[in-house]
């Protein structure tokens, strides 16, 4: 419980990764859903209702589906019989088929589960008896290839770690922290121990993200204190006091130089 509240704690400094989920959704595997080139027309139709109902299963099997997706579910319907009864005014299609799916790693497109489930489904049209009994299909039917895919994804994890590990030192190397971070991030919880290791990781480099910040902050306070001195200096120069005090009211404490050049200035302004 410690683990969790301390990484909720440094996503949420993090709105790039915050904003794109909830806090249940974070440290899961993240599989999402895409439609390939060459999908049936039956699964183009019910497209959007598949979408959600395949995020939902993704979801009861301990998923999340937000943000950048390192894995997804490719759908396709096949329909292997449409049989038409006489129901007085209107025609029903009795329509039984296939749900093709699939779990593919969305960058090199291994794929690491897929199974068909059949289905039935009646309307009084065709399209819509499809829809009815896609959409009837229960996470109880199709968990199997859930489980499947998350043991191999899990696998994949733990031989990509050192790979991991790497990409997010290069990232922090370059001053991309938040990127650094986000590599880590994408090691899911269910992997204890090497979860933990990236968390300990991303709290250092999260410290590394704040020195750097505060570093470039001075700096910049530096330019801008720089800058006010330059003008104050100048108005000295055509002594116009009131314009030099002026400038320097903008002046926030700087080092120790500007300290002294600022004081400076303001006895100057007051003698003239």
């Amino acid at each position: 419980m410690k683990k969790k509240c301390q990484i909720i704690l440094l996503l949420l400094a993090f709105p790039f990764i915050a904003s794109s989920q909830t806090i249940d959704d974070m440290c899961k595997i993240v599989i999402g859903v895409k439609f390939q080139n060459g999908i049936s027309q039956e699964t183009e139709y019910i497209q959007p209702q598949l979408e959600d109902k395949l995020i939902n299963f993704a979801s009861q099997a301990g998923c999340s589906s937000y943000g950048d997706c390192a894995f997804f579910i490719s759908p396709n319907i096949v329909v292997n019989s449409v049989d038409v009864a006489e129901g007085g005014m209107k025609n029903v299609y009795i329509v039984e088929g296939d749900l093709y799916l699939s779990i593919l790693d969305n960058h090199s497109g291994t794929v690491f589960s897929t199974k068909s489930f059949p289905f039935r489904g009646t309307a009084t049209k065709k399209e819509i008896a499809v829809r009815n009994g896609v959409l009837n299909i229960r996470f109880d039917n199709v968990s199997s290839l859930f489980t499947e895919a998350k043991s191999k994804i899990l696998l994949y994890f733990k031989n990509r770690k050192d790979a991991i590990f790497a990409r997010a030192n290069t990232c922090a190397s370059s001053g991309d922290y938040d990127g650094a971070i986000a590599c880590l991030m994408m090691i899911p919880e269910d992997l204890t121990d090497l979860y933990e290791q990236a968390l300990l990781k991303a709290q250092y480099i999260y410290e590394l993200r704040d020195q750097a910040y505060r570093q470039q902050m001075i700096a910049e306070q530096k330019d801008y204190n720089d800058s006010i001195l330059t003008v104050a200096k100048s108005y000295l120069s055509m002594h116009q006091p009131d314009a030099a005090l002026n400038a320097l009211s903008s002046f926030a404490p700087g080092n120790e130089t500007q300290d002294k050049l600022y004081r400076n200035y303001c006895s100057q302004a007051e003698a003239i």
